[in-house]
């Protein structure tokens, strides 16, 4: 067990209230037919996320001492975490009982082909400690994270490809170091590939063409699966439900919503969206337009209609890196997370699928429309952020996976 106490008074004073405080209009329903949900499906009263009012004024974008922007968090660094040989990555980060709770992966040989073990960091707001769980394979590669109400959290792998047993596996912890496995439904734990999403509403464990809910990670339900053609991607969990994107075969790319975990509503939308995020009651992702080629940010009330909410240039300004279509691109991929009226987005370069991407800036907003920069290294590739209602945690790697850094927004 390797430990690292935060820097300074990172924590103390941490103000982060002003950022979680949400006004949501009423929930409206879309004008789309809900898809078949599965017959044991009750569906709540309102079944799609719900709209969000307007966005707050802009904020200030004056430089100050740590290299963010007045009006956006200050990052303090917490903590950093070595790779011992090979390539540490952070996937996924969450608040639960015991504070903040973390997982990824330590890879002998790069993601691609290589062996190694999984990694869990847990954090009591002053402290973050790293463990390699003892799951029983190094071949798990964990997934996610889903919290319980009650107390204590569950974490979901995929095995390799070339382990034999369950493909998909879950493990329950009380304390974030001694781990018990959970059962998975048959067609879960054979599917594998498995990807989720946790929030007030529930829990989700999405199958490349399955839905799976659950309230209370006791008991699970399939609560919708895709069309032919259609491969689900990576689920996002909000105030208001559940957003997925996926990829289509011969069709328009396809989105799909649901405010209740059960009933599901299907959208198209004119580009593949990437990677989408909730900020209070709306849903932003990204996505890459042909003509002329750009990245470009969208944003939905209600996770089935979506518009354009600004390009590249509008997240980083005229002098900051750009993306070109082919070799020459500056950035390659953006992620997005949000939890707790702030959404964080990380541009990325990679022309190498064998290694991690290489951070090459991050920008946040609280009012959904100012993008600040964050101050956070340069090279700093972002992959999730957490908020307890008090302290709002990001967490990525550096130098391609060199290291991994826990930062906490200090206002």
């Amino acid at each position: 067990m390797r430990r690292h106490s935060s820097t300074g008074s990172a924590i103390a004073g941490l103000l982060v209230a002003s950022l979680v405080g949400a006004c949501s209009a009423p929930a409206t329903s879309p004008s789309l037919a809900p898809v078949s949900a599965s017959p044991s499906a009750t569906p709540a009263v309102s079944s799609t996320p719900a709209a969000s009012a307007e966005a707050n004024a802009s904020a200030s974008a004056e430089p100050t001492d740590d290299g963010s922007s007045a009006g956006s968090p200050a990052w303090t660094e917490a903590a950093i975490f070595e790779a011992d040989d090979g390539v540490l990555l952070v996937s996924d980060v969450s608040a639960w009982s015991d504070g903040f709770i973390a997982i990824g992966h330590a890879w002998t040989e790069g993601p691609i082909g290589g062996g190694g073990e999984p990694r869990i960091w847990t954090s009591d707001g002053l402290t973050w400690e790293e463990t390699a769980p003892d799951f029983g394979s190094d071949a798990l590669e964990l997934a996610g994270i889903l919290p319980l109400s009650g107390g204590g959290v569950v974490v979901i792998g995929n095995a390799r490809a070339a382990t034999t047993g369950p493909k998909a596996r879950a493990f329950r912890s009380e304390d974030g170091v001694t781990w018990t496995e959970l059962d998975l439904p048959t067609e879960i734990a054979e599917a594998g590939d498995v990807r989720v999403a946790s929030g007030p509403i529930g829990h989700l464990i999405i199958t490349p063409d399955e839905i799976w809910y659950s309230a209370d990670v006791e008991s699970w339900q399939q609560a919708f699966v895709a069309p032919s053609g259609v491969t689900f991607g990576e689920p996002a969990a909000g105030d208001e439900g559940f957003v997925t994107w996926a990829s289509t075969t011969g069709s328009d790319p396809m989105i799909y919503a649901s405010g209740d975990g059960v009933t599901w509503f299907e959208g198209t939308t004119s580009v593949g969206l990437f990677r989408v995020a909730p900020w209070r009651g709306d849903w932003f992702g990204w996505g890459f337009v042909a003509d002329p080629p750009a990245m470009t940010v969208f944003r939905s009330a209600n996770g089935l209609d979506w518009s354009a909410a600004g390009e590249l240039a509008d997240l980083v300004g005229p002098d900051g890196p750009t993306y070109k279509a082919g070799m020459d691109s500056e950035v390659t991929e953006l992620t997005l997370s949000g939890d707790g009226g702030v959404l964080l987005a990380t541009l990325g370069w990679n022309h190498c699928c064998a290694q991690p991407p290489r951070g090459v800036a991050t920008v946040v907003t609280t009012d959904g429309e100012t993008w600040l920069p964050t101050g956070l290294p340069e090279d700093a590739f972002v992959s999730a952020i957490a908020t307890d209602g008090s302290v709002v945690v990001a967490v990525g790697h550096l130098e391609r996976g060199a290291r991994v850094g826990f930062w906490v927004a200090d206002r």
